[in-house]
């Protein structure tokens, strides 16, 4: 099972509270405070704003519709991108499933952190909703899904970026060619998801730290260059210490890749990775073809 990670916001203490409707005839929706250079911060970084429903209007459609959009108050945002729309609202059980369509997949950094945000507070004042979560089709038409946000998941805290712990999954040598996962906990400072590949990426090369019996399958004095992701691609680009310090075996080599895949693709937003060193796609390694990126059942990586 895939891990969600904790959301991490630059917020403030925030006093709207959740988890009950809006009055009937009327919709709360929430937005993003503009923050100025010259002001005073704001007591909150989001806020609500209640909004008459035309009639026979759905209201979490209605929410959902106006939330993306431009408010009518100077003095708030919508922390969605451009373009976004919205298709559908439903609730599966107490989770209100949010259907936008593909600028959604744009969103990035702290305006993604606040849209989700607004997001799950916005959906806290649907009669029956607890939690939230975010559906999308991709360029190719692939349906993306987000992860389930509850209020509790992000940090309220003035004006600093907050650390918060998290559970990561990572994977190490068990014996026998096989691979059994350690969860690890550890701390995140930037709302960034990037920031959740680099910390898989160092803590497999660090090796395992909580079970005695798992062993390393990163290559010695291998280092992360750097990590990124687009279209569900994450690129890792390693030094030559993956290449030159690797024991050249094929079955290693296999259990190395599948342990780095197995780990990545844990994480939302992850379903293949493609591997570099020194800046340069890796081709082959040790007889496992590299020329398309790996994902988790890769006929590639069994031995």
């Amino acid at each position: 099972m895939r891990r969600c990670p904790v959301l991490i916001a630059v917020l403030l203490l925030l006093s709207a509270c959740g988890g009950n409707p809006a009055a009937e005839g009327e919709a709360e929706v929430y937005y993003a405070v503009v923050m100025s250079e010259q002001a005073q911060p704001p007591d909150r970084t989001v806020q609500a704003v209640r909004l008459v429903l035309p009639e026979g209007a759905d209201p979490m459609l209605f929410a959902a519709e106006r939330m993306v959009l431009r408010p009518d108050d100077d003095a708030l945002r919508s922390a969605f991108p451009d373009g976004v729309t919205v298709s559908g609202v439903r609730l599966e059980g107490d989770c209100a499933v949010f259907t936008f369509s593909a600028e959604w997949l744009e969103a990035a950094g702290l305006n993604k952190t606040l849209a989700e945000y607004c997001m799950i507070k916005t959906a806290l004042r649907f009669e029956g909703a607890g939690s939230a979560r975010w559906e999308a089709a991709d360029a190719d038409g692939r349906m993306v899904s987000g992860p389930v946000l509850r209020e509790d998941m992000f940090i309220d805290a003035p004006l600093v970026l907050v650390p918060a712990w998290q559970d990561i999954q990572l994977y190490f040598a068990a014996g026998d060619g096989a691979l059994e996962s350690e969860v690890r906990p550890v701390v995140l400072r930037e709302s960034e998801s990037v920031e959740w590949y680099r910390q898989v990426v160092d803590s497999l090369i660090a090796g395992p730290l909580l079970t005695p019996d798992l062993s390393p399958v990163m290559p010695e004095r291998t280092r992360r260059l750097s990590v990124t992701v687009e279209n569900r691609i994450c690129y890792v680009n390693f030094s030559r210490e993956f290449v030159t310090n690797a024991d050249g075996g094929a079955a290693a080599a296999r259990l190395t890749l599948r342990a780095l895949v197995w780990s990545l693709t844990e994480l939302q937003g992850v379903s293949f990775v493609k591997i570099r060193v020194e800046g340069e796609d890796l081709a082959d390694y040790f007889g496992v073809d590299l020329s398309l990126p790996l994902e988790r059942d890769d006929e590639r990586l069994e031995s």
